[in-house]
């Protein structure tokens, strides 16, 4: 390696410097090997050697296990893709098959109202006991008057039935006449009422799978943030034990120690923090994935951004076709006057095809069973204004439907137009946060090359380390941040 890159294992001292932060840069990680061949030189001119082969071979005995075994436990651990995230939420998540319960729920209904088309089959049966005694009177000559025999009966007759349980039996079949206009609009508005429920399903999918994008992303920058840490506090360990034995060889000053001590405390806390944080966030994808919640998985490296270029006009056209919240609107309005129509159906009189039989046991004087056949009309002419009153609430009802169809599609407009603004921003903050991280690197470069020379501080190389860990993890918040933006537009055009 050349020399320009030597004093990394200092610079990498002051990566914790910066308030706040959990990055690191990896080129000084990089450059640590370098780093022990000069600084064992360094020491074998000052001390005679003895301490600077011993450092030597406890840093590399220990970092590079120490680097192998991270990979391991790495490697140990599933690595969870954004497409295999989206692709098991809308297999597993639960509010999706709720959603997807709700349209197989509409195709029943909608099955159900076309059955109403059919003939309908009824039977009725009563079985009772009189509660009194059933009489009945004939008067003399109620029958006529025969030869040789003379009016019958010939007197006054008076039948008495005691209590008893008798049986009343009908049956029949009725086929709707006019009744299937009304019918016919009744199918009609389910079968936009199971269009509604898919675009309902749309919209829940498209809000898991936006809702996993989010979380994904969260992940990886608390993951990214903690494996960085995880790096500076293995880094910082290291030189803590280089600076104790500098200390014995009074090398170097108590101050220096403490201070190498309390960054790794705080690296320590902060990996602390971070590791909770990443335990929740994972719990609460695998939830949205419809899985176990203690499903192990590690996610993806973020992407390098891609090129974007969409006009304004096209997104919102695209989004008003693709939305589901404005098909959902369009198709309320058309569910309202199917609703309208059909009460204004109910103007016209029920005629029904029907035949009946009619069947009766222990009953006195009764025909068995008699059967008819021909056409029941039911109308009801005078209904003090009811039908009236109730078509002016349906016609109320799709005003309010235009409205909101127009309100949503403000709203889609609204929605694509903030989400394209924000990606234009993260766009150019991506940007400037890129150049920040090339010149902070192009800095400590030239300040590592002044310091062999020494013409250059210890100070001054700690603090340029610490602003291009600064602009490294700013600039992998800032591509996050990018990608967040990219999702969210994605999104608001109804994409899944």
């Amino acid at each position: 390696m050349p020399r320009e890159t030597l004093p990394s294992v200092a610079a990498l001292a002051g990566a914790g410097a910066y308030s706040g932060q959990t990055g690191i840069s990896l080129d000084a990680a990089s450059a640590l090997p370098s780093f022990i061949g000069w600084r064992v030189a360094k020491e074998k001119q000052r001390i005679a050697g003895h301490w600077g082969m011993t450092i030597l071979f406890f840093l590399a005995g220990l970092l590079l296990p120490g680097s192998t075994a991270s990979s391991q436990d790495r490697a140990d651990e599933q690595v969870l893709t954004m497409e295999q995230a989206v692709v098991l939420a809308e297999q597993n998540n639960r509010m999706v098959r709720n959603a997807e319960l709700d349209v197989e729920k509409s195709d029943e209904r909608l099955r159900e109202t076309r059955t109403h088309r059919l003939p309908v089959f009824d039977m009725n049966v009563l079985e009772a006991h009189t509660l009194q005694d059933f009489s009945l009177t004939f008067p003399a000559g109620m029958f006529g008057s025969f030869p040789g025999f003379g009016p019958f009966p010939p007197l006054a007759s008076k039948v008495t039935a005691q209590p008893e349980w008798v049986t009343f039996a009908t049956g029949g079949v009725s086929q709707p006449l006019t009744q299937l206009y009304r019918i016919h609009l009744g199918i009609e508005e389910r079968t936009l009422a199971r269009a509604e429920a898919n675009e309902d399903l749309r919209k829940q999918q498209q809000a898991t799978a936006a809702e996993v994008r989010r979380a994904y992303y969260e992940i990886l920058s608390i993951q990214s943030a903690w494996d960085a840490t995880q790096e500076e506090i293995r880094l910082y360990r290291e030189l803590d034990r280089l600076t104790d034995s500098y200390l014995l060889e009074q090398a170097a000053l108590k101050s220096d120690s403490l201070e190498v001590k309390t960054r790794l405390a705080k690296a320590e806390y902060r990996s602390i923090v971070l590791s909770n944080g990443l335990s929740t966030k994972k719990e609460s994808l695998n939830v949205l994935l419809g899985r176990d919640v203690h499903m192990p998985f590690r996610v993806s490296d973020a992407p390098e951004e891609t090129q974007f270029a969409y006009d304004i006009q096209a997104a919102e056209r695209l989004a008003l076709e693709q939305r589901p919240e404005g098909k959902a609107a369009a198709l309320k309005e058309k569910e309202a006057e199917y609703d309208r129509r059909l009460k204004k159906a109910e103007y016209i009189p029920d005629l029904s095809l029907t035949a009946r039989h009619v069947s009766n046991y222990n009953i006195l004087f009764n025909p068995n069973s008699v059967g008819v056949a021909g056409f029941y009309l039911s109308w009801e002419p005078f209904d003090w204004g009811r039908k009236k009153h109730e078509l002016a609430e349906r016609t109320r009802t799709i005003e309010q439907a235009a409205n909101g169809v127009n309100e949503a599609e403000s709203r889609i407009v609204v929605d694509v137009d903030n989400c394209y603004r924000k990606l234009e921003e993260a766009e150019a903050l991506l940007k400037v946060d890129r150049l920040g991280k090339e010149a902070a690197g192009e800095k400590l470069r030239v300040v590592s090359s002044k310091y062999r020379e020494q013409s250059a501080l210890l100070r001054e190389v700690l603090e340029q380390q610490a602003r291009l860990a600064d602009a490294t993890y700013e600039y992998q918040q800032a591509l996050l941040g990018y990608w967040t933006a990219r999702s969210e537009f994605d999104r608001a055009l109804g994409e899944q």
